[in-house]
């Protein structure tokens, strides 16, 4: 399953699918379920449901489980890096046992458990109950995919993420997330000529760096400095 999962995961990065930009994997999902005669609707935000029936077992529609994972990757590269994120593929490298993307970020959030979805689906060896792999669009953005999906089309009651952190863990259920447009009102009025340059308003440019970094689901805990806080506090004390 190791070689199958990893084989799948190499043709969704060479399909460029930042957040915004899933079709490709869409597309890619379609031909997957078609080439193999599966049951799929795609949704008109770009989410893609397949259906696999069960193997080894009785295919119980009551004994569905749901496969969930998303399309769209963060698209972060180093500034030397000449590769087109929006067109381009991945330029992945594997060295002592590791898969990296040589310049850019790997996406294999949630690349991965997209592969591991469909390595299931593709499976016809191993016992498993009738499958629902659920891809939903723009996860890293606000889960919008996720929001606007019908959940009605469903049939499994029972639900396994597959964009976790760490290997051998499972997490049952989460805190959830929050997203707030947030518009505070000025005191003062400005008035500008047409057309001003940054340096006749002024301008100043604040750049936080030099933080420990991480990631706000993982390292919440240890107490590190957030760059979005410093500035926030920054700016409401001026």
């Amino acid at each position: 399953m190791t070689d199958k999962v990893i084989g799948f995961f190499k043709d969704i990065c060479a399909i460029p699918h930042g957040s915004g930009n899933c079709s490709g994997v869409g597309d890619y999902l379609v031909r997957f379920a078609k080439d193999r005669g599966l049951e799929y609707v795609r949704d008109p935000k770009g989410n893609v449901l397949i259906r696999g029936a069960a193997v080894g077992a009785a295919n119980d529609p009551a004994k569905t489980v749901i496969l969930q994972g998303h399309q769209d990757m963060v698209c972060v590269r180093t500034d030397d890096c000449q590769l087109d994120m929006a067109k381009d593929s991945l330029d992945l490298r594997i060295e002592n046992g590791m898969i990296f993307a040589a310049g850019t970020s790997l996406g294999a959030d949630d690349g991965i458990g997209v592969a591991m979805a469909l390595a299931v689906l593709d499976d016809t060896q191993n016992p498993h109950p009738p499958i629902e792999a659920l891809f939903t669009v723009d996860e890293e953005t606000g889960m919008s995919g996720a929001a606007e999906f019908d959940t009605s089309c469903l049939v499994g009651k029972k639900l396994i993420n597959l964009d976790s952190e760490e290997e051998g863990v499972v997490t049952c259920a989460c805190a959830g997330g929050e997203r707030l447009d947030v518009k505070i009102p000025l005191s003062k009025s400005i008035h500008l000529a047409s057309n001003p340059t940054p340096s006749e308003m002024g301008w100043i440019r604040i750049h936080v760096s030099g933080l420990a970094g991480g990631h706000s689901g993982c390292d919440i805990h240890k107490g590190r400095l957030s760059a979005l806080r410093v500035i926030t506090d920054l700016l409401g004390k001026m």
